[in-house]
């Protein structure tokens, strides 16, 4: 038969994240008469300081000694005694690593650094000569010939091998003294008698032993016997050392989804077997429907990824959609709530200008009020100083060129006054004796009766604008009576029309008719007033000596 052999261990995932190094060792051998497969899993307690080292002692003299087993026994001997030979073994091996123990530790004691690593229990332990446990680990190893194969086992771990009919089985008892982190050992004083073993003529089609980091990884046996089937599928569609690069690359995925230990796996495998094996074959067919299935899944999911990839477009469109409609409704309605500010702005400034412009007018008509007031005050006072004046200068006319006159009394004589004289200036009544006009201040230096104006007469008190703004004064109010005399004249000529109506409509068409009633009615009605041309002759009267006095500022 054609026999192949291989054997891996690969650190941790948790060893790796905490620094620490691999703690288990493999090994395998094959030739022309023999396959060896070895796996042995160091302890990983703190006090098992040197159980790496002890898994490598323990895989080279289980490989020493079942060379030489297998070199010195033959089919019979393994026939008639293979328990006592594989008993034998068993304490050859444990001896052997106890010897390479033992010779480690004279040539490298324990240090402070690893003693201050232990329990106190372990240190006294170690101290006192007793290191065995310091470099405990488990032992799973299987061989195979062209007439018999066994396999032996201290500690945990599985050995799976696959009949003839495609059959995977355990054959090597289970010890219940493992379980979970609990395990027998290499170390332990007993160890011979927790050594279990399994003998066969009847040689396998393959044979994997491995350590506690596989089996852990799965839940049940089944799915760690799908495994085996599926390396053992790979051995039949790629070439052997390419088949083994892909489990060993494959271990530290397995043990990073399961165990997170050290894993360790070393296997022997007829390779002409191994591709008539049923399972194989059954699990090549299903190998070929689930790569048609996964190629439906991985199609599937490829719609799906994209059909989720549209709609998150199309999701990702309405929502920038609707982003961009609420940013055009919020501009909207920022640039409406602006332009309202803006005009509630604008009316507030045309308020406050309407306010200052009422207030401006308001202003202004209360100084055009003022003013008016002011106007008619001064108005009023011209007008009544003027009449004033006017009424004295009428006065002071009146006065002059009129000769003295003898008072006449009712009921009395006539008697003589004597004679009145008036200033030339002012035209004011003099007095008999004055020499000064008691009026306007000119003095008069002749005597009474050749009294004249002195040339430079002197006015004490009267300034050029008081004068200035009599004349003015003067001169407005003879306008006004130059006026108010054209109305007199037009209004006695609408009555003197009115009468001459008047007397048409009283005539009779017989004069000489009527009663002496009516005759005397008629003599008895009143006469209207005289013509203008009366009333324009006595204002001239009244305003020429007005516009005489005008000369005497």
């Amino acid at each position: 038969m054609k026999m192949g052999t291989f054997h891996i261990s690969v650190q941790g995932a948790s060893h790796l994240r905490k620094n620490k190094e691999c703690q288990d060792a493999s090994d395998s051998y094959r030739d022309e008469r023999c396959a060896i497969a070895v796996v042995c899993d160091g302890h990983g307690g703190n006090d098992y300081i040197r159980s790496a080292l002890g898994a490598k002692f323990a895989c080279q003299s289980a490989m020493q000694d079942l060379k030489s087993f297998l070199e010195h026994t033959d089919a019979e001997q393994m026939r008639t005694k293979g328990e006592v030979l594989i008993r034998t073994l068993e304490a050859s091996i444990i001896s052997h690593w106890h010897s390479q123990v033992e010779a480690y530790t004279r040539c490298s004691p324990f240090t402070a650094e690893e003693l201050e690593q232990v329990s106190e229990k372990a240190r006294q332990k170690y101290q006192s000569g007793r290191v065995e446990s310091a470099y405990g680990t488990t032992l799973i190893a299987a061989a195979v010939t062209a007439d018999y194969w066994f396999g032996i086992q201290i500690g945990d771990g599985k050995c799976v091998a696959v009949n003839p009919e495609g059959k995977f089985r355990q054959p090597i008892p289970r010890n219940e003294k493992c379980f979970l982190n609990a395990t027998t050992s290499i170390c332990d004083e007993n160890a011979l008698e927790n050594f279990r073993h399994f003998y066969s003529r009847r040689l396998p089609v393959a044979l994997f032993v491995g350590s506690d980091g596989v089996d852990d990884c799965f839940k049940s046996d089944e799915q760690l016997q799908s495994l085996y089937r599926t390396v053992l599928y790979s051995f039949t569609q790629s070439a052997f050392d390419a088949a083994v690069t892909e489990f060993s690359d494959y271990l530290p995925r397995l043990s990073a989804k399961g165990s997170g230990d050290d894993v360790s796996v070393a296997a022997i495998l007829d390779l002409d077997k191994i591709g008539e094996i049923e399972s194989v074959k059954a699990f090549d067919k299903a190998k070929e429907r689930a790569k048609v299935e996964e190629h439906a899944r991985q199609e599937e999911a490829r719609l799906e990824e994209e059909r989720k990839r549209v709609q998150a477009r199309f999701d990702e469109q309405e929502r920038a959609r609707q982003a961009r409609q609420e940013a055009a409704l919020r501009a909207r309605e920022a640039a409406e709530r602006d332009a309202a500010l803006k005009a509630a702005e604008i009316a507030r400034q045309e308020a406050a200008r309407a306010n200052q412009e009422a207030e401006r007018a308001h202003r202004e008509a209360e100084r055009a009020r003022q003013e008016a007031a002011r106007a008619r005050q001064e108005a009023e006072r011209v007008i009544q100083e003027a009449d004033r004046k006017a009424r004295e200068e009428a006065a002071f006319s009146s006065w002059q060129g009129i000769a003295p006159q003898p008072w006449q009394a009712d009921g009395l004589e006539d008697a003589s006054l004597e004679p009145v004289e008036f200033c030339p200036e002012c035209g004011s009544m003099l007095y008999p004796g004055e020499s000064c006009c008691t009026y306007c201040g000119a003095w008069l230096a002749a005597a009474p009766s050749e009294r004249t104006l002195d040339t430079e007469p002197i006015r004490p008190g009267i300034s050029s604008d008081v004068i200035a703004e009599a004349q003015a004064e003067l001169t407005g109010l003879v306008t006004q009576m130059q006026q108010e005399e054209e109305s007199a004249a037009a209004e006695a000529a609408v009555e003197e029309a009115a009468r001459q109506v008047l007397s048409e409509e009283r005539k009779l068409p017989d004069e000489g008719r009527g009663s002496e009633e009516e005759k005397t009615e008629r003599s008895a009605a009143p006469e209207l007033p005289k013509p203008a041309a009366g009333l324009a002759e006595e204002l001239a009267k009244v305003t020429e000596p007005i516009t005489l006095s005008l000369d005497l500022f």
